[in-house]
């Protein structure tokens, strides 16, 4: 691109390499959640190996955003296309604001798909959750030891955002002295190990009466078959649920071992396909109004979302919530007792 060209596009234009380096300083915790962050970095990506060593902050045009659409993998949800763009959106604005850019592609054509919402089910019904919770418990009582263990623990992480409606990260970096069995409250707090989604995340959560239980058991257990009283390994190990060497939360493990893989296994067992974290908490929302009777206001403080409309993305239609709704709309006199004519 020659010097002319650049002066058209963006007369303050810098090396793509430094644009990339001065953004991502913005994006850095606790400035934004490790995933905002990742994300950014990997639409950052993309980008520079579409405009190549030499490119500059100039060379984001609509050519660009056109180019970044077309080669992206086949396959690929729209809606995933479409969240990318809101990044690349981003960039493109922080760009022009700093004079890096006379104009955004995003000035000429703000959505360059459709985001279309791919028909899938996102939530549970609650005879599908009540099934799991019940496969997860029956198989605590059939194994033993460590195999015992890990299927209470299972248990009661899986109980835990099914009762709540939590974010994952947020139930697998529970510690121990967040959960207020007592007041039946779990006090979601950042700390080193956790940075929350937003600030709003940061709130005390209430535990129903049957989830204080599960996690009053699970706690009696928790330091493991073989714990030997004070001073164990269970004893220096701060998170509600470990990992089996009580070095860190159940955040990670091999293929098949990971809490995501756990919870969706013991789905498949139950008969409930895509039992995760995600879709919990979406059952939580959707159940959370219509089943349990909670206003909307309510469920925003529950599930700590910045704003009301949030919920749109999590609460759905579901039908036997929907039949239960309208049991009683009728037309004309309501029908009297058996039997008697009125």
């Amino acid at each position: 691109m020659n010097q002319t060209t650049r002066g058209r596009r963006g007369a303050g234009a810098i090396p793509f390499g430094a644009f990339v380096e001065e953004l991502l300083t913005l994006y850095q915790p606790p400035l934004r959640a490790l995933k905002t962050r990742d994300r950014m970095r990997h639409t950052l990506r993309v980008v520079a190996g579409l405009v190549g060593p030499g490119g500059s902050t100039a060379d984001l045009v609509p050519e660009l955003v056109a180019r970044f659409i077309r080669e992206r993998p086949a396959g690929e949800a729209s809606i995933t296309t479409h969240t990318l763009l809101s990044y690349l959106r981003t960039a493109c604005n922080y760009a022009k604001t700093r004079g890096y850019l006379r104009s955004s592609p995003f000035e000429y054509r703000r959505d360059w798909v459709s985001r279309r919402v791919e028909p899938r089910k996102r939530h549970h019904g609650l005879a599908e959750i009540a099934r799991v919770l019940e496969t997860m418990r029956a198989e605590v009582e059939a194994r033993q030891g460590w195999a015992r263990w890990r299927a209470r623990r299972l248990h009661a992480l899986a109980s835990t955002v099914a009762y709540t409606g939590m974010r994952a990260s947020e139930a697998i970096y529970l510690r121990v002295g967040d959960l207020v069995l007592d007041d039946r409250m779990i006090v979601i707090v950042p700390h080193e190990a956790r940075a929350l989604k937003t600030e709003r995340a940061a709130q005390p959560v209430p535990m129903p009466r049957a989830l204080a239980e599960v996690l009053d058991e699970w706690l009696s257990h928790r330091a493991g078959p073989l714990a030997s009283g004070p001073g164990g390994p269970a004893e220096g190990c701060p998170y509600a649920f470990p990992n089996a060497t009580f070095s860190n939360a159940w955040s990670g493990g091999r293929h098949g071992r990971k809490a995501v893989d756990a919870m969706k296994q013991a789905g498949r067992r139950a008969g409930v396909e895509g039992f995760t974290f995600q879709s919990l908490r979406h059952s939580f929302a959707t159940h959370a109004e219509t089943a349990w009777g909670l206003s909307p206001a309510t469920i925003q403080r529950v599930l700590r979302h910045t704003s009301l409309s949030t919920q749109v993305h999590y609460r759905h239609a579901d039908a036997e919530n929907l039949r239960r709704a309208v049991e009683g709309v009728a037309f004309g006199p309501a029908p009297g007792p058996a039997g008697t004519g009125a």
